[in-house]
């Protein structure tokens, strides 16, 4: 278990900042007090084509997750990685290190620890997510999660020490503080601030124990009163990491908007958001008739909104109406293709009710909005394997033969491919 809810495989802990001193500059807008049109990000690693345009400033980077993103980065591309962070252009970056992909450099989740090695940060600043009456966790269990977890080694792990209210330490020679959301430390410029949705989803419960609007406008407000001056905001969705669940995405565009106008925070919400946390309420009541009513009204007022598209195809599953809540889900991924995760979870559900029929047909959608993504063909090859169905795998273990593969990171999937291509000429023998 992390220090708060919904962390996932790829998630891992840490992060450490001594104070900031570098001079922040007169005229840098105050966070959340002044407006900042913020970059909005799939994944930590994306935010690396923003920080690295500031890396000549030696900025901090305040980190506002439940994920520190210092995954490790394998020694045998580290030189490689560090070339794409500081030369590489957009589209390399996007597909060597974002989408999913059969030959990355850089895994999402490894975001932080590439820009550390990329001399991106003079300091980090790491804000965990922890209810008002959470303290941080006590030295020993931090260090024991974050050995678990192989995020430091024992040098970075033995510089880490108690400071007053805080956690102090180095990380790849890079002095990190690590504190808790209610307890936000003074800080001077220039600094970069990325908010990740897990540090939102991370303590979210539901809309009765934790309602989302004003448990983001009290972090929010909080971060206000600290006038931290910013020279960029950058936000990651993090729904490709699997430790923030779709449902949540919305918050996404919900973030860029107040940041833009932070003055929103003073005032009523939006129409459009006070529906969505009513129907949100409803959810802990099974008011699923009431719930649809508010999201078809959403869908009136924002017809091109993926969110209200992925609420209702939720809202229309719970009715057991699969063919309408299956066309609302192909209008969200039509509007925003991040949303086809959700093809993978329901191909899991398929065979467990053991219809691989619907299952690859699931994963074929899947692979229709994520084309260069190998990982639903691999996933049909292993349901067409258990049925019988040879010709199909032919086909695609022809497509998958031809990418390249990662020595790295995937070292035996062409050893799983040879060995699907063997079974099937032993059975056409």
């Amino acid at each position: 278990m992390w220090f708060a809810r919904h962390i996932l495989l790829l998630s891992i802990l840490f992060l450490f900042t001594p104070s900031v001193t570098v001079a922040a500059t007169s005229r840098a807008p105050a966070l959340l007090t002044d407006p900042v049109a913020p970059v909005l990000c799939e994944t930590d690693t994306e935010a690396l084509l923003t920080w690295r345009t500031y890396r000549s400033e030696h900025p901090t980077l305040v980190l506002l997750s439940n994920n520190p993103f210092l995954e490790p980065i394998p020694a045998a591309v580290v030189e490689d990685a560090r070339h794409l962070v500081l030369t590489g252009t957009a589209e390399q970056v996007r597909n060597r290190s974002v989408y999913p992909s059969s030959n990355p450099l850089l895994l999402p989740g490894m975001g932080l620890s590439a820009a550390l090695e990329s001399g991106l940060f003079s300091q980090v600043v790491w804000i965990l997510p922890l209810a008002e009456e959470t303290p941080l966790p006590e030295l020993a269990a931090f260090k024991k999660q974050l050995r678990e977890h192989h995020v430091l080694n024992e040098k970075e792990l033995a510089s880490l020490k108690r400071s007053g209210d805080h956690i102090a330490g180095q990380v790849r020679n890079t002095p990190l503080r690590v504190f808790a959301s209610h307890a936000l430390p003074e800080l001077s410029g220039p600094l970069i601030v990325h908010f990740d949705l897990s540090y939102f989803s991370a303590r979210y419960r539901n809309e009765v124990k934790t309602p989302i609007y004003p448990m983001v406008g009290t972090e929010l407000q909080n971060l206000r009163d600290k006038h931290w001056p910013v020279r960029q905001v950058t936000i990651s969705q993090s729904n490709l990491l699997g430790n923030v669940p779709l449902g949540i995405r919305f918050l996404g565009p919900n973030l860029v908007s107040l940041l833009k106008k932070p003055e929103m925070l003073d005032k009523p919400l939006p129409k459009t958001w006070r529906m969505r946390a009513q129907a949100l309420y409803l959810e802990n009541f099974f008011k699923k008739e009431e719930m649809l009513e508010l999201f078809q009204k959403m869908d009136k007022l924002v017809p091109d909104d993926p969110a209200t598209k992925y609420s209702l195809y939720q809202v229309l599953r719970r009715f057991k109406n699969g063919t309408a809540a299956l066309g609302h889900l192909a209008e969200a991924v039509r509007l925003d293709p991040i949303y086809a995760l959700e093809y993978f979870s329901l191909a899991e559900t398929a065979m467990k009710k053991k219809r691989p029929d619907a299952a690859l047909e699931m994963l074929s959608l899947a692979q229709a909005a994520q084309p260069d993504s190998p990982w639903p063909s691999l996933s049909q090859l292993d349901i067409l394997w258990q049925i019988g169905h040879d010709q199909p795998m032919s086909v695609i273990l022809d497509r998958l033969d031809k990418l390249p593969w990662s020595e790295v990171y995937y070292p035996d999937i062409r050893k799983h491919l040879d060995n699907y291509r063997r079974k099937l000429n032993e059975k056409s023998e």
